[in-house]
């Protein structure tokens, strides 16, 4: 790990901040030279026209902040499975499932509807609301070795949170752009939501190892606590049992801080979302084909 004033850090985010800001002049640039010019070769991938509007700018934010706690959750439940409940990497995988099917599930649900017509921006704050609840109840979870059993439907409130969150935000977002600025949008919730997703895991992370290394000093020797930070679930079957279940304990509370810090980012991810209010609705029809667009412009996108 390395201190917030080490060079490391100091160099990486003032390169960052540098190249945000370069970023931005570029892209100021760009929306001058079309404004001025009928020369179209040249398009920034930030359209001045989405931040003039309500509901993209605050379909960016609900992405970033929805795929903070998304992401964060693939990486670190499955983690949490293996160390604080001993479980094989086989065997957490297949306990995951119940998480990623119903978000497989919820993010089709738009389509899925055949009788009414589909309100996208009900669908959002009702996802994220699961989101909220699903985190809730996640961070309850004791620091047993056995896998309660209110963590299985606790993982289908949170997929199908995920899930259905994925839909509507892109059908709805979909529904206020002009068609030229539709795959830019798509692009950058995607890119928004897997940025969201990547802070989310380093200041997980980050958080662990500091809970981690804390509550397990002088409990530990310094070359344990080193192989639990760098490896745990290959260092902790090297300690005695009863070191065993401190390390699994005290990572189960680390587990348990952490989803709290993303129920406080799904609760703003929440908030987010009812900045995108609309009343407007679409047919199933209309539903099909904006995802049959949505799927096609994925593709030229990748």
């Amino acid at each position: 790990m390395h201190a917030w004033d080490s060079a490391v850090i100091l160099g990486t985010l003032t390169g960052g901040l540098f190249s945000f800001l370069l970023l931005a002049a570029w892209e100021v640039l760009l929306h001058y030279i079309q404004c001025s010019s009928t020369n179209r070769r040249l398009l920034p991938i930030f359209p001045a026209g989405l931040f003039r509007q309500r509901i993209p700018p605050a379909a960016m934010i609900t992405s970033f902040l929805t795929g903070f706690p998304f992401l964060t959750t693939l990486v670190l439940l499955p983690q949490r499975l293996q160390i604080t409940n001993d479980l094989s990497t086989l065997s957490a995988g297949q306990r995951f499932i119940t998480l990623l099917l119903p978000s497989a599930l919820g993010s089709i649900s738009g389509g899925a509807v055949r009788q009414k017509p589909i309100y996208p921006w009900i669908l959002i704050v009702a996802a994220n609301g699961l989101q909220v609840l699903g985190m809730g109840l996640m961070s309850t979870l004791d620091t047993g070795i056995e896998v309660q059993w209110q963590t299985y439907p606790y993982m289908v409130i949170l997929g199908v949170g995920f899930g259905c969150g994925l839909g509507g935000l892109n059908i709805l977002a979909r529904m206020k752009v002009k068609p030229q600025d539709s795959a830019i949008l798509m692009a950058l919730l995607t890119q928004l939501r897997i940025l969201g997703g990547c802070i989310g895991v380093a200041i997980a992370t980050s958080l662990m190892l500091s809970y981690v290394a804390q509550h397990l000093a002088g409990k530990l020797t310094s070359s344990e606590i080193s192989g639990i930070l760098a490896s745990p679930v290959e260092s902790i079957g090297a300690l005695s049992l009863d070191k065993q279940a401190l390390v699994r304990k005290v990572c189960g509370e680390a587990w348990a801080l952490q989803q709290k810090v993303m129920l406080g980012v799904s609760g703003a991810g929440f908030l987010a979302g009812l900045f995108m209010f609309t009343n407007e609705g679409m047919s199933p029809e209309e539903v099909g084909v904006e995802l049959r667009e949505w799927e096609r412009n994925g593709r030229q996108i990748a």
